[in-house]
């Protein structure tokens, strides 16, 4: 794996040397990857959107939704109209 680093630092490094992190737990842009469990690789970004929900204003703050759908998707206006019984 070294020589394999070695021809990236010597490609890529010219501007700026690279940082090589060695190890099952990687932080990349803002992703956790972890590849401790063999044959997965999982990916987060809580962080991230931690630090996101932490630098807004407070009044953009006062409530979020875990989904997009709208509020009133699922309510029932009282005055509609029924609808006819199908015919099969």
């Amino acid at each position: 794996m070294s020589l394999f680093i070695k021809k990236l630092e010597k490609e890529y490094g010219v501007k700026d040397p690279l940082t090589v992190t060695r190890g099952k737990l990687h932080e990349y842009l803002g992703m956790t990857v972890d590849v401790s469990v063999p044959g997965l690789c999982k990916m987060a970004q809580y962080d991230c959107i931690k630090k996101l929900w932490l630098s807004l204003p407070d009044n953009w703050k006062n409530g979020y939704k875990n989904n997009a759908a709208p509020l009133n998707l699922f309510k029932v206006a009282e005055d509609s109209a029924e609808l006819c019984e199908p015919d099969y």
